[in-house]
This record gives C-alpha cells, sequence and structure tokens, in this order.
C-alpha cells in the first residue's frame, strides 16, 4: 500500500465519484475531520489540516493504507473508493455501518445479556486478529465499533492506528478510553494501550454508560492518571467482570 495507489486519478478505483450533490447527514468525527452519510448506505470520510479548511491528502492515504491493511480476513469496513470535488480528492467512500451505540441503549436490562455478550465477545475476537496482523488501532472505543452489512463486527477510524513494526510515536487516543500509564508517560502508542481501552470498552457495552459519565471532561485524564477505574460493582456477570479486570490490568 502507498500514498501513490490514494492519490491515482479519478476512475482509478471502481467506486470513485466526483461532483455529486446528494441528501447527505454531515457529522463532525473530530476537530479536523468530518463523516458524510448518505442513505445509510455509503460514509464519506473527510481530514483536514489543523486549523485549515484543505484536505489533509497525507493522514487520509494513512488511513487508507492501514484500513487495507486491516482488511481480510475483515477488521475493517472495506474502502470502497474516493471522492473527488472539482477534480481535487476531498475524501474516501466506504458502505454504511452500524455503530453499536446506536439503537436501543443495551443497559442491564435482562432481555439484552445474550447479544451483549455476543457483541463483547465477537469484539474480543476482532481485537485479537487485529493485534495479530500486527496492527494497534489507536482508539479503542464502541463508536469505532460498527456491524457491516452481513452483521460482523469491524473496526472504523484508522487515523490513529500504527504497525507495531514502526518506530515508536505517539498518536491521539480518547481521553476516557485512555490508560493510566500513557497519560502518566506520554510514552509511544502501545498494544497495551489497545488492551486497556478494551476493557473500557466492554464496560461501557455492558453497562450502556459512557465511562465516568458523571465526571467532568477536563477532569477525567487527572483522575484516571490517578488510577480511578469505572464501577465494577455495575458489572453482574461474573465472567465479563473478570474479563473487563484481565484487560484493564494488562494496560497498565
Amino acid at each position: 500500500m502507498s500514498q501513490a495507489f490514494f492519490t491515482d486519478p479519478l476512475g482509478s478505483w471502481p467506486s470513485d465519484v466526483q461532483d455529486i450533490s446528494l441528501e447527505c447527514s454531515t457529522f463532525s468525527a473530530s476537530p479536523n475531520s468530518y463523516i458524510i452519510v448518505y442513505n445509510e448506505e455509503f460514509v464519506i470520510k473527510n481530514l483536514l489540516k489543523p486549523n485549515s479548511v484543505d484536505v489533509d491528502n497525507e493522514r487520509l492515504g494513512r488511513e487508507v493504507d492501514m484500513t487495507l491493511l486491516a482488511g481480510n480476513p475483515g477488521c475493517a469496513i472495506p474502502i470502497i473508493g474516493r471522492y473527488f470535488s472539482h477534480g481535487m480528492i476531498m475524501g474516501f467512500i466506504t458502505r454504511f455501518g452500524k455503530c453499536i451505540t446506536q439503537g436501543p441503549r443495551d443497559d442491564i436490562r435482562p432481555e439484552y445479556h445474550d447479544h451483549r455478550l455476543s457483541v463483547i465477545q465477537q469484539f474480543c475476537a476482532l481485537l485479537d486478529r487485529l493485534h495479530s496482523k500486527g496492527i494497534i488501532h489507536g482508539d479503542v472505543k464502541p463508536s469505532n465499533l460498527v456491524f457491516d452489512a452481513a452483521d460482523n463486527l469491524r473496526f472504523i477510524d484508522f487515523a490513529e492506528a500504527v504497525l507495531e513494526s514502526e518506530p515508536p510515536c505517539r498518536h491521539a487516543s480518547t481521553t476516557r478510553y485512555v490508560s493510566p500509564s500513557s497519560l502518566k508517560t506520554r510514552s509511544p502508542l502501545t498494544r497495551a494501550d489497545d488492551l486497556y481501552a478494551a476493557g473500557m470498552t466492554i464496560w461501557h457495552i455492558y453497562t450502556g454508560h459512557l465511562p465516568f459519565e458523571n465526571i467532568e471532561e477536563d477532569d477525567v485524564d487527572l483522575l484516571i492518571e490517578e488510577g480511578l477505574r469505572p464501577d465494577l460493582s455495575l458489572i453482574d456477570d461474573e465472567g465479563v467482570r473478570a474479563l473487563i479486570s484481565e484487560y484493564l490490568d494488562g494496560g497498565e
């Protein structure tokens, strides 16, 4: 995979599109990126340079490469094309995937227990497959987990992903899922960061609640650094509780 592959001319990919005007929903994914969803069928992702309206093709190409490397057996929603406007690449296109956080809240109601266990089992297998490829996702959390058209669980958002074989570097992550050791040392991204985030993700999936949702965002990172953990007493399944502890311990 290479930068040149991402920047090949319009039409080089089977589902390239240009200058379309559709009724779409647009969401901000981060301060420098946004997502365009068309009819719950296609998704266009765009990345901008910091403090700019210009497309960051270097980061887009990097994310495309990492997503393709995560590919089959599938760890990612496949990229099927690129979106061009006035001859310039504006983003890449994937099929729509339904985020696990959409729909009815899978909280502590008994009728959702088997479903939650199934999602957790699929998630653990998915993360194992990704790591077996030597890829660290870098931003593991429920909003980056989606079901594809065949109802298989897949990762999205490989903007922070790295190969374990690459020189160490520090990437951004989501505060409520970041490990205490990472906050303390500001050290380069490792597989342990994914494992800790996985423990937080399983807690979120099982309880249906955002970790530390009653704590101000600005205070969360300091409290996590000091050892704050989610309330495991809310996990009424002994196996799930032990699994969360295992992942959290593996991330410290």
